[in-house]
């Protein structure tokens, strides 16, 4: 779902009041907000559809049983710490299919600007997070075509470049028993809901 939820909320908070409102402002409310109250499933098929997110997730909140996020810091803190713990529960997937745990998470796009998502990330999973590049598909796209023209020779040398021409950032994780509590929530809400 990626920042669906919180565009979502946007756009209503925008429809409902006229104006529309700052990133930043959404984030600095969301930073202010109560850590961990809520805990959705971001790829719950209630959220797919456009139209009054905040609604929604209010809903799902309601029929899980957990605090009703009503101001725009609780509903956004509620979508990104949420995220944050599906990239967690993604992340575990994928050390069972590689049949050996993942040691660090790599993000890029335009979300990497969000500093209070990427610490989270790393908070959740409890690996260190290296964000950046913000057009990582861009560049990918663009060293694939280099190694089609033999201007690369190889992944390793692609990945040289990139390390080469980009700044990244590194977000260590700040682990406690809360996002442990928090994950083992929305597993149970995912588990319970599954054929909603």
């Amino acid at each position: 779902m990626g920042l669906w939820l919180v565009q979502e909320c946007r756009r209503e908070w925008a429809r409902q009041s006229g104006e529309v409102l700052d990133w930043e402002y959404i984030k600095a409310e969301a930073a202010k907000a109560a850590p961990l109250r809520s805990v959705l499933d971001p790829d719950d098929p209630a959220f797919y559809a456009a139209g009054d997110m905040p609604g929604k997730i209010r809903a799902y909140c309601e029929l899980t049983g957990q605090p009703l996020p009503e101001t725009i810091g609780e509903i956004a803190r509620a979508c990104y710490e949420s995220l944050a713990l599906k990239y967690r529960w993604a992340v575990e997937r994928l050390g069972l299919m590689k049949g050996r745990p993942i040691r660090s998470l790599n993000i890029t796009g335009g979300g990497i600007q969000n500093l209070l998502l990427n610490q989270m990330a790393a908070d959740s999973t409890g690996l260190p997070v290296t964000v950046g590049p913000v057009e990582g598909a861009a560049l990918g796209n663009a060293l694939m075509q280099a190694m089609a023209l033999g201007e690369i020779k190889d992944i390793a040398q692609a990945r040289q470049v990139v390390k080469n021409s980009v700044d990244t950032r590194v977000y260590e994780p700040r682990r406690s028993a809360a996002w442990d509590g928090a994950y083992a929530r929305m597993l149970r809400n995912m588990e319970e809901h599954a054929n909603d």
